[in-house]
C-alpha cells in the first residue's frame, strides 16, 4: 500500500507501469533523449509515461495482473503541453501531459487492481534524468 515512508525511499528492485509511444514517435522522442543524455553525460532511457511507480510486489503475479489489465485498454492519443522541469532526478526535464480521461482510466485501472496509488501523479515524458540548474534545464 503507498505511504509517504515508502515515496521517498526509492526501492531499487521496484516495479512501474508505463505507457509507451508507437514506433514513429518513440525513435523521435528516443532521438531527442539520446541528444540531451549526450551534451549533459545523463543515462539513457526509453521514452515512456509512467502510469503508476516505485511499487513492490511478487513479480509473477503483477506480470499476470498487467497482461490482464492490458487487454482491457485500447491504445489512445497523448497530448503534450509544454516543456517544465522540477528539481527531481527523475523529472529534471520533462513533457508534461494533458490528464485526459483516457489516461485517468487506464491509471485508475491499473491503480485498483494493484492497490497502489501516487497522490502527487504529475503525468509526464521525461527528456533526461539528472540533477541540474535551472538555467541548464532553460538551456
Amino acid at each position: 500500500m503507498y505511504n509517504e515512508k515508502n515515496k521517498l525511499m526509492r526501492n531499487s528492485l521496484s516495479y512501474s507501469i508505463w505507457i509507451v509511444p508507437d514506433n514513429g514517435i518513440k525513435i523521435q522522442l528516443y532521438k531527442k533523449i539520446q541528444l540531451l543524455a549526450s551534451k549533459f553525460d545523463a543515462p539513457l532511457f526509453d521514452p515512456h509515461i509512467t502510469l503508476l511507480g516505485g511499487f513492490l510486489g511478487d513479480k509473477k503475479t503483477l506480470l499476470n495482473k498487467t497482461k490482464i489489465i492490458s487487454k482491457k485498454i485500447k491504445p489512445f492519443k497523448i497530448f503534450f503541453e509544454d516543456v517544465a522541469y522540477l528539481n527531481e532526478f527523475f523529472r529534471s526535464l520533462f513533457l508534461r501531459v494533458n490528464n485526459s480521461p483516457h489516461l485517468n482510466s487506464a491509471k485508475n485501472k491499473f491503480s485498483t487492481k494493484l492497490k497502489w496509488e501516487e497522490k502527487d501523479y504529475v503525468p509526464h515524458l521525461s527528456l533526461i534524468y539528472g540533477n541540474y540548474s535551472i538555467e541548464q534545464k532553460k538551456k
